[in-house]
C-alpha cells in the first residue's frame, strides 16, 4: 500500500501539470465564426476569390457579424455545395468593405527624399537598394482612417 501511495504521489503532479497545458493548447486563439473558423471562412478560402489567404481576413464587416452569418446560412443552402466563385465574390462584396477601406494614403512627416544615411553607404548596389526602399515609403505609407478609428471592429 505504501508503494502505491508513493507512485501516486509521483504520477499525480504530472497529471495535474498536463491538464492545464492541454486546456490552454485547446483554447482557440480567435473565436470569430467568420475570420477564424467556420463554413463562411472555408467557403471563401476554397473559392480562391483572392490571390492569397490573408486578404479576406483583413477585410472589415459592412454589417453586424450575426447578420452576416445569418445571411450566409440563407445563401449557402440555396446553392447546395456547388457555389461558384462569382457567387462567393458577390456575397463578400455585399457583406464586407473592400480591402483597404479603413486605410488612407499617408506620408511620414519626417520622410526625406535623400536621407543622410544613404550617402554613408559605400556599396553602390546597397546604396541603390536603400534609395529605392526609401522611395517606397511615399507609395506604401498608410494610416487608419478617421472613420475606422471611430468605429473599430468588434474583436472576439
Amino acid at each position: 500500500m505504501e508503494a502505491y501511495k508513493c507512485i501516486l504521489c509521483l504520477v499525480l503532479p504530472s497529471i495535474l501539470v498536463l491538464n492545464p497545458n492541454q486546456a490552454i493548447a485547446e483554447k482557440p486563439a480567435c473565436s470569430s465564426q467568420i475570420f477564424c473558423r467556420g463554413d463562411l471562412l472555408h467557403t471563401v478560402q476554397m473559392a480562391r476569390i483572392f490571390n492569397d489567404s490573408k486578404t479576406f481576413v483583413d477585410m472589415r464587416l459592412a454589417k453586424d457579424e450575426a447578420d452576416v452569418l445569418k445571411a450566409f446560412k440563407t445563401f449557402k443552402p440555396a446553392l447546395s455545395s456547388n457555389v461558384s466563385k462569382e457567387q462567393v465574390m458577390k456575397f463578400v462584396k455585399d457583406h464586407f468593405h473592400p480591402v483597404g477601406h479603413d486605410l488612407e494614403q499617408w506620408s511620414p512627416p519626417d520622410w526625406k527624399e535623400n536621407p543622410a544615411f544613404i550617402d554613408r553607404i559605400k556599396d553602390a548596389n546597397l546604396k541603390n537598394f536603400a534609395s529605392k526602399l526609401n522611395g517606397l515609403w511615399k507609395k506604401l505609407g498608410r494610416k487608419i482612417s478617421d472613420e475606422a478609428r471611430k468605429n473599430p471592429p468588434d474583436l472576439p
